[in-house]
């Protein structure tokens, strides 16, 4: 049994302590409650153990043993003063424990198994108290109490509080201002401070009004739903990965095939040579993509170059206004090409909605196409992409027997023009003279068909189909050669390749005639 005496302004107090933790402070709390208003509500923890006392400070206004601070959990030595405060401090010693009847065995088992502790200790004021199961009761003066029989259980009177002027009361506050308030009345120095900690208080609330205001604000604005901006340029339909989606349609006439954006196309109708095709294209689906595909034989075509037939085509659309066509320039295919006809257009119907377009016009031999694109007025800027977009997939052979006839053509056989054709451009490997070759070509077949003598037209056509694979492989195995002389820096020679290629492929209505001028496969090197 260890005994704690603890010495205050108020007097000396004597405790008994058992194993355990135990608070020593001002508080109500406390385990040893002590009446001094210097010392914290709760000053120190002590841990005591059959071997000794160990001791930490609770209190920002410190503890010390022997002036030495007290940090966390240090050993407390017996007989060695413990400074709480100013005016308080405490020491400890064993103390020889008396074993009253009330704890003997018998007692233990009496009491349905749980032992009591029963102990006397003296207070400040000439006060006997009994500490037992660490519960104080207080034995007035002039009571008796018998060995072994615990005195009546009361509570311990509450300790006197100071209260200073203005009702405050000092056991509320640490030491420091408790000192101040307690030994004088407030002073204009103090009303003062005390208004500027309500003012600090107060400010400091509204600066955490206004920042919770602005992190709500960022909340919602990051998680209110937003809706979509307008598409700006509507675009080709794409899966999930980026993917173009795709839809082909076998055109009317059956020799290529229409490809439109997978986004619900359908068939609107179909007649004779003509077939509607109509999708809903936008993030929305909202808006009409319309496609109108047109194949028809041209009756006595050798007459008619494709600019007369495109002509013809707008003269017959009444109350249509056309753009200026674009004739140059323009091909279908990745080889030689198959040239095509471009003309925008507006139209309004008899309800007055407005329809803008684009319309492709191509021909090969007798057989004239129209591929014509168009969607409501009201989205002509957004739509812009997909009205210039090629929607035509034409096969190569598709290209390779496409001609343009020689209007007018000079007088002669058509058997004879053959020859001279063949003799150019298959018989002899003189790439200058392939313009001629074609020309020569182009009249063959013009004759052949205005003379209605199937024999050379067939004959003619399968000519013009393998001077144009040969004219292919001429083309890209010079390509080759060009590039392989750009590698080694060898500018001379690729500029005589350019050249060579450029005299060999001269005519504007192939689409090579293009890329050797302008596309970046046969720029010379700087």
């Amino acid at each position: 049994m260890k005994e704690l005496v603890i010495t205050s302004g108020s007097g000396e107090s004597r405790y008994s302590l058992n194993v355990g933790d135990w608070i020593v402070g001002r508080s109500q709390e406390a385990d040893i409650r002590v009446n001094d208003p210097h010392v914290s509500g709760r000053h120190v923890s002590l841990k005591v153990t059959g071997d000794g006392i160990r001791v930490t400070n609770l209190s920002r206004l410190g503890s010390a043993l022997n002036n030495t601070p007290v940090t966390q959990d240090i050993p407390w030595p017996a007989a060695t003063v413990l400074h709480l405060a100013s005016t308080a401090s405490a020491i400890w010693r064993e103390k020889d424990l008396v074993i009253s009847p009330a704890q003997a065995p018998g007692a233990a088992r009496a009491n349905g198994g749980m032992p009591t502790e029963a102990h006397t200790v003296f207070g400040d004021a000439g006060t006997k108290a009994t500490i037992s199961n660490r519960t104080t009761q207080a034995v007035g003066a002039g009571e008796t109490q018998a060995q072994g029989v615990e005195a009546p259980r009361s509570a311990p009177p509450p300790p006197p509080r100071t209260v200073a002027a203005g009702g405050t009361d000092l056991h509320d506050a640490e030491a420091p201002h408790t000192s101040a308030l307690y030994t004088r009345p407030f002073d204009p120095a103090d009303i003062h401070n005390l208004r500027e900690r309500i003012r600090k208080k107060r400010q400091n609330k509204f600066v955490g009004f206004v920042l919770v205001a602005l992190v709500l604000a960022g909340v919602l604005a990051y998680a209110w739903p937003r809706r979509a901006p307008v598409e700006v340029d509507v675009g080709w339909t794409k899966d999930a990965q980026g993917e173009f989606l795709e839809q082909y349609y076998d055109a009317p006439g059956g020799r290529y095939q229409i490809v439109v954006p997978k986004a619900s196309p359908r068939v609107l109708r179909e007649e004779a040579g003509i077939k509607w095709i109509r999708c809903d294209v936008g993030r929305d689906a909202n808006i009409p993509l319309q496609i109108m595909v047109e194949d028809r034989t041209v009756p006595e075509y050798w007459k008619y170059t494709l600019s007369d037939l495109v002509d013809q085509w707008m003269k017959s659309k009444s109350g249509w206004l056309f753009d200026d066509p674009l004739t140059e320039g323009n091909f279908i295919g990745k080889r030689s090409g198959l040239p095509y006809v471009l003309v925008r257009y507006t139209r309004v119907e008899e309800d007055g909605i407005e329809w803008v377009g684009t319309v492709w016009i191509f021909r090969s031999g007798s057989q004239l196409s129209v591929v014509q694109t168009e969607t409501l007025g009201a989205f002509r800027n957004r739509m812009d992409y997909l009205l210039n977009e090629q929607y035509v997939d034409v096969p190569q052979d598709f290209v390779d027997n496409y001609w343009e006839p020689v209007v007018p053509v000079q007088p002669g056989s058509a058997k004879a023009r053959l020859a001279e054709a063949v003799g150019l451009g298959l018989d002899r490997d003189a790439p200058a003279h392939w313009s001629a070759a074609l020309v020569k070509f182009r009249e063959a077949l013009t004759l052949a068909a205005a003379a209605g003598d199937v024999d050379v037209y067939t004959a003619a056509t399968q000519a013009l189909f393998r001077f144009r694979q040969k004219q292919k492989v001429y083309y890209f195995g010079q390509l080759l050669s060009f590039q392989s002389a750009c590698e080694r820096n060898e500018r001379d020679k690729a500029l005589a390749i350019k050249k060579i290629c450029e005299v060999a492929f001269s005519d504007p209505q192939d689409a090579r005639f293009k890329r050797i001028r302008t596309e970046k496969d046969w720029q010379l090197p700087d």
